[in-house]
């Protein structure tokens, strides 16, 4: 181990006890432990948080009088390296973001294609080829000696710009485009209106010498024609030529102007690039344009705009279509317009990464093939060789099927997980420390070594890496190993065990009993229920994205799990075909385009509930809002005859509306320091609130209690504490014991859902599906469950879900944990491969049959596991 260590002493994050560690530099730590344990408190809030804290404090220590970042409940870090952190908790991503800005690819693109492309003419297509000044002047005297050659300057079009030239005293006029006169002999009346007007500025004999005279010549003609010229050349024995050029993008068909490629014309974020009609989204929904109709329609004071109904107000967003103005480029029509080597940049965006890598390898030769001599220019390089690494850490890290335009909320949980890890890997530097969250969660099994081995790649390069880690390949790989526990919330937070990962396996801890456990064999049979062998869900005609055409079925009751590598088309079975088509069966939205196909046995189906971590996470969204419980305990709180004494209404107790909550922080219990005025080009930081506390509401509301309790005060409970007190609440205590039966007692109610981990916002999503209850059976759709959990916990979710299957339910999960997929009673396995090559159904059936199946990456990981 090397001498040098990051050293923490007394750390308190969150649950952490007085925590001391030392954790080895230019290494890879593995941090483990059942979830709640402290891993990510350790890891994320209180290394990440000290490194940013003092990266940010090298820049000015106060912003508009607020610190920059509250310091972390720990008493010293020694030794701590700049540092690089990717949460599995970051938010959701915007409409406006892709694969290309996630990475910062489109960004180098921008760069690349501002400085290396040709503009061309958006209405005609046009080339529009530009030069310096002094090239230009350059180019006209290497004209062969003896030329002579008239330089003119667009004047105007029509009998005032005829008219203006007289007035000026030119000598020579030019009038639609015939051969240059004598100004008396031109008559402005009898000038067409759309004629264009080019005086005479000079005519020179090309001779040594003469290029003086042409820059003043070519000076002034751009000064008149604003960036634009025109020269006629009759060279010794030769007809005349005529030539435009310009020092300024200019069609000379349209006669229209345009400003010089910049960086800012190919954003679909900057007003100059963006596309008019979507904005830059590169999607318009038929919502959007109804919306829009309505408007319209109340201003001429025709009709209000009616309200929808309950139903409809129940229904997903509208189907959004590809906007037509820019074909979802998103791009305005300039930018979309120039070219590089003859292609656009939303042509390059459009290609799998593998193939717009080979492109941009083979640009400079394709350049110097097409035009002899021509290369890149010498600016242009920089963002060249930027595109091609961060396309070749895309490609390392198994997404060469994507595209750089792909939408990143297109993007299936692994995807976009490695997306963003690819972004913070690629960036060329050493002697960091890398913060990971759960790197090896949502990839197939068969996809992780490559991540375990770009992790070492970067130990190797100088860096430290610290990863909180279930994978248990990845631990026995790592160079040392620190468990946390023994449990979850106030059981956890103490150090069970460090040292190499070969000596942390000799021991008794949850983590050594993981390593050393022998997987279970795979189901062979499906489950019977009391009622006999299961009926099934039919789907036919799957076409959507990547499908190929697929018919797959479900067992009902029973647990499916659909596996394949990323991108192999799961989550668009699941959750872009099977839930539009369940919620179309219960009349809950119209059905769904063809592409999605048909359905069979889903009208048996009295609740369809759907179970996905990714969701947009505000700081006033707590574990409550994530349950669905929160209203209901507010209109518990405002019909105490204490609120109702002072006239108080649920609303009072709302930590989104101005009333009882703390308007310091607006109800956030954190502060956020705007940094604008330090460095624009850095992110907004939190602390805690300092007038309530971190309690999110003032002090009025202390007053209302039950059960002896405050609304702050029962935030401050954990799920098990709370679950026996409301038990008898059927609006909120199902849903709470329900959160406390999938491991996650140890939760507080007003823990921020941007301070919970991926594995736990998901199990409360699923505590909040089976917190709803209801009569008749349930169709529960899960976004990979066991995703962020350890494997004792994934043994805990399975019975859970074994309990929904023995009640008569059907789970149907995206899943790549082995464990949960050997006691599926079905299997659908779906690739080859991912994008293009996915979309293929590769199997169905049983666990214990998938393990012959010849192709199956899924088949491949099960046998070396021990499936």
């Amino acid at each position: 181990m090397p001498s040098h260590v990051i050293r923490i002493q007394g750390a308190r994050t969150h649950n952490l006890r007085d925590l001391d560690v030392e954790l080895p530099w230019e290494a890879w730590t593995a941090v483990c432990g059942v979830s709640g344990s402290g891993k990510s408190s350790l890891v994320l809030d209180t290394l990440g948080a000290e490194s940013r804290r003092r990266f940010l404090g090298a820049l000015g220590r106060t912003v508009e009088g607020q610190e920059l970042l509250a310091r972390p409940d720990v008493d010293r870090i020694d030794g701590l390296p700049p540092a690089v952190l990717v949460s599995a908790g970051e938010r959701a991503p915007g409409p406006y973001e892709t694969v290309g800005t996630l990475t910062e690819t489109s960004h180098a693109l921008r760069a690349l294609w501002s400085r290396a492309a040709t503009a061309h003419c958006p209405r005609c297509a046009a080339a529009l080829p530009t030069l310096g000044r002094a090239a230009l002047v350059a180019r006209l005297a290497a004209l062969a000696p003896g030329t002579k050659l008239q330089v003119l300057a667009r004047l105007g079009r029509g009998p005032e710009a005829a008219a203006r030239a007289q007035r000026a005293g030119y000598v020579r006029l030019r009038v639609d485009g015939g051969a240059p006169q004598r100004i008396e002999d031109v008559e402005p009346k009898r000038v067409r209106q759309e004629a264009p007007v080019d005086v005479v500025l000079d005519r020179i004999v090309v001779q040594p010498g003469a290029a003086e005279r042409l820059r003043d010549s070519v000076e002034q003609a751009l000064a008149l024609g604003v960036g634009t010229l025109r020269t006629l050349a009759e060279a010794p024995g030769a007809a005349a030529v005529e030539s435009s050029w310009s020092t300024r993008p200019t069609c000379s068909t349209c006669e229209q102007g345009y400003p010089p490629l910049a960086p800012r014309l190919f954003s679909a974020t900057h007003p100059e690039g963006a596309c008019a009609v979507c904005h830059g989204v590169g999607e318009t929904t038929a919502a959007a344009t109804a919306k829009r109709s309505a408007t319209r329609t109340a201003r001429r004071g025709k009709s209000a705009r009616p309200r929808p109904s309950p139903a409809a107000r129940s229904a997903p967003p509208a189907t959004r279509t590809r906007c037509s103005a820019c074909a979802g480029t998103r791009l305005a029509p300039y930018g979309r317009a120039a070219r590089l080597a003859g292609r656009t940049l939303p042509e390059i965006e459009a290609l799998p990464l593998l193939e717009a890598r080979a492109w941009l390898e083979a640009l400079p030769e394709a350049l110097r093939t097409a035009v002899p001599a021509a290369a890149l220019p010498a600016a242009a390089l920089p963002a060249l060789e930027e595109t091609r690494e961060r396309l070749r850490a895309l490609a390392d890290l198994g997404l060469s099927h994507l595209t750089l335009g792909r939408g990143a909320q297109q993007l299936a949980r692994g995807e976009l997980r490695r997306t963003r890890l690819a972004a913070a890997l690629s960036l060329g530097m050493s002697g960091l420390l890398y913060l990971l969250d759960e790197p090896m969660a949502s990839s197939h099994v068969s996809e992780r070594p490559v991540l375990r081995a770009r992790l070492r790649a970067l130990v190797e390069s100088g860096s430290t890496v610290v990863s909180v880690e279930h994978d248990l390949e990845a631990v026995r790989e790592a160079d040392h190993v620190l468990e946390l526990g023994p449990g979850a919330g106030r059981e956890g937070g103490a150090l069970v065990a460090q040292g190499a990962p070969e000596a942390v396996a000799r021991g008794s801890t949850p983590l050594a009993l993981a390593l050393a456990r022998r997987p279970e064999a795979a189901r062979s049979e499906p489950r019977h229920t009391p009622r006999g062998a299961p009926a099934w869900i039919e789907l036919a005609g799957l076409r959507l994205r990547n499908l190929q055409d697929l018919s797959v079925r479900f067992p009902t009751p029973g647990l499916t799990c659909v596996t394949g590598l990323t991108g192999a088309g799961k989550s668009t079975l699941v959750f872009g075909c099977l839930h539009p088509l369940a919620q179309a069966a219960l009349e809950l939205v119209p059905p769904p385009p063809p592409e999605h196909g048909t359905a069979r046995g889903l009208t048996a189906f009295r609740h369809v509930s759907v179970a996905e971590a990714r969701a947009a996470r505000h700081p006033r969204a707590t574990v409550l809002s994530l349950l669905g419980v929160f209203a209901p305990l507010r209109e518990l709180y405002a019909a105490t005859l204490e609120a109702r004494a002072r006239g108080w209404k649920e609303s009072r107790f709302s930590l989104a509306l101005v009333g009882g909550r703390c308007e310091t922080c607006k109800g956030t219990g954190l502060l956020a320091a705007s940094l604008a005025a330090a460095r624009r080009d850095l992110p907004e930081s939190h602390g805690p609130c300092e007038a309530c506390g971190g309690r999110r509401f003032g002090p009025e509301v202390e007053a209302v209690r039950i059960k002896g309790l405050s609304l702050p005060d029962l935030l401050a409970l954990t799920l098990g504490e709370a679950a026996p007190m409301f038990r008898d609440l059927p609006k909120v205590g199902p849903a709470l014991k329900a959160a406390a039966e999938v491991g996650l007692a140890y939760l507080p109610l007003g823990r921020a859902a941007t301070q919970l981990s991926t594995g736990e916002v998901l199990r409360l999503r699923l505590a909040a599906a089976l917190g709803k209850g209801g009569t008749g059976p349930t169709l529960y759709l899960l976004d990979e469950p066991a995703a962020g959990l350890h494997p004792d916990d994934v043994r805990h979710l399975r019975a859970v879900l074994d309990r929904l299957v023995d009640a008569g339910h059907t789970v149907v999960a995206v899943e790549h944990d082995l464990d949960l997929i050997r006691g599926a009673d079905h299997v659908l396995d779906l690739g080859p491969g991912p994008g293009a090559d996915g979309g293929r159904l590769l199997y169905q059936g049983t666990p214990a049959k998938l393990l012959g199946v010849e192709g199956s990456a899924t088949a491949s990981a099960l046998g070396s596991h021990g499936g």
